[in-house]
């Protein structure tokens, strides 16, 4: 982390809390100018060991699913793990209503091509310091083949995400994503995905619309319509969360059937 102060010859304690700066947004109510003024706190991270190894046990239980039949079991003590202590936010996670398009089917020469629209709204409070309080738009261009055992999805597209601290601002950011699963057996797959978004404005982006991107790898595993799937994750700037876990569950199913 950047030293905090004029002294820079000194390095700052990674362990130490401090204050790295303090910050004033000029705003206006009507005709009224005011001012929000707050400071900028360095939290030391909890060591990442951890989480390391509680992700190592959560992918090594989805390869071990492919082994045994008592899979319900299995999830039920992996889920019992994930027990949090310490300092903690909750909210609502921002809803995300989003719709694809196929343009052209996959054949042997060719990748299957789509477009995909979404629209993020804004369920998670600002208060918690889980959203943002806005609504943003996402337009991408997809494209997928498989190759033998392995299957290969990219999409790149444009976000318009609403400045939180102006309502008539927006900040246009260029979203990208590529990720591979590799069929190991029957149900189980070593999965990889690299996704974000980069920040093509001129000047600093505005607080919530910074370039963004995460490096995951784990392992996914299916029974029928249900999927589960569980993995590592690398932040890949220095906002993004350094390293972490992530687990997933997924049901299949067809909503309606065209004529």
């Amino acid at each position: 982390p950047p030293v905090a102060g004029q002294d820079r010859e000194r390095v700052a304690d990674p362990g130490q809390r401090r204050v790295v700066d303090n910050f004033v947004i000029p705003m206006r109510v009507g005709s009224t100018p005011v001012e929000a003024r707050g400071q900028i706190v360095y939290v030391p991270p909890p060591s990442p060991w951890l989480w390391v190894a509680g992700a190592v046990a959560l992918a090594a239980a989805v390869v071990l699913l492919a082994r045994t039949r008592s899979w319900r079991t299995v999830f039920v003590i992996v889920f019992a793990l994930l027990t949090v202590t310490g300092d903690s936010t909750h909210s609502f996670e921002d809803t995300i209503i989003a719709t694809k398009i196929r343009l052209l089917s996959e054949s042997t020469g060719r990748p299957a091509i789509g477009v995909r629209f979404a629209t993020k709204l804004p369920n998670a409070t600002n208060e918690s310091g889980l959203g943002l309080d806005t609504t943003d738009f996402f337009a991408a261009l997809l494209g997928a083949k498989t190759v033998e055992s392995i299957r290969v999805v990219a999409n790149i597209g444009v976000g318009i995400l609403a400045d939180p601290t102006n309502g008539n601002r927006q900040n246009d950011v260029l979203t990208y994503g590529l990720s591979f699963a590799r069929a190991m057996t029957q149900h189980t797959e070593v999965v990889g995905e690299l996704n974000g978004r980069l920040s093509v404005r001129e000047g600093d982006p505005f607080p919530g619309t910074e370039s963004r991107g995460l490096l995951k790898l784990g392992g996914r595993y299916t029974q029928g319509p249900v999927r589960f799937d569980a993995g590592v994750f690398l932040g890949l700037t220095t906002i993004d969360p350094t390293i972490g876990f992530t687990v997933g569950f997924t049901y299949v199913f067809n909503a309606f059937t065209l004529p």
